[in-house]
């Protein structure tokens, strides 16, 4: 029995989350659609997004946020690169990353509506299919503040450049080089 009110809010919770993410998604997608490039108003509207999430965290389920160390974010073009463990990470980066360039795998560029949103947010296509190619193809690409969230399934066995991509990602963005 003390389990259902937790399931209960989480539930909730997860309704409204993906409700109002679908319907952003179509309203934001149909904006880049249209304006074929970044708008105030789709960013305003993402950022609506990460916020009422928070909130809706807080109200429903009872899980606060806070999120330090903003201050040490540059005001210019920066990396930030987070190791992706769950759907957590953006909630905790995008307020503090300001107007950032994302890079995700190009599969979720095929989702509708969904994928001409993140476009709109000059999102950056990783094609993971490319192997060792990928990376820098990601590289040409990048214009803007990036916010990195390699994907976790690398082996602890695998080549140094296979298990530290976002090092070799930051190398090169950054203009220094690797030893």
């Amino acid at each position: 029995m003390s389990n259902i009110v937790p399931a209960i809010r989480s539930l909730l919770f997860y309704l409204v989350f993906y409700l109002q993410t679908a319907v952003l998604a179509i309203v934001i997608g149909l904006i880049a659609i249209v304006a074929r490039r970044r708008t105030r108003l789709g960013w305003a509207l993402a950022l609506y997004w990460i916020h009422s999430h928070i909130l809706a965290l807080r109200l429903i389920v009872g899980i606060r946020t806070d999120i330090a160390g903003e201050e040490n974010i540059p005001d210019g073009p920066c990396i930030i690169a987070s190791k992706h463990m769950s759907d957590w990470d953006i909630f905790a980066l995008l307020p503090g990353a300001r107007r950032p360039a994302f890079v995700a795998k190009k599969e979720l560029m095929d989702i509708p509506f969904f994928g001409q949103a993140a476009m709109s947010f000059d999102t950056i296509r990783l094609d993971r299919a490319l192997g060792s190619e990928a990376i820098p193809r990601m590289i040409e690409e990048a214009r803007a503040a990036s916010l990195v969230a390699p994907a976790s399934s690398s082996s602890p066995r695998a080549p140094a450049r296979r298990r530290w991509p976002t090092t070799t990602i930051a190398t090169a963005l950054s203009g220094c080089t690797r030893d």
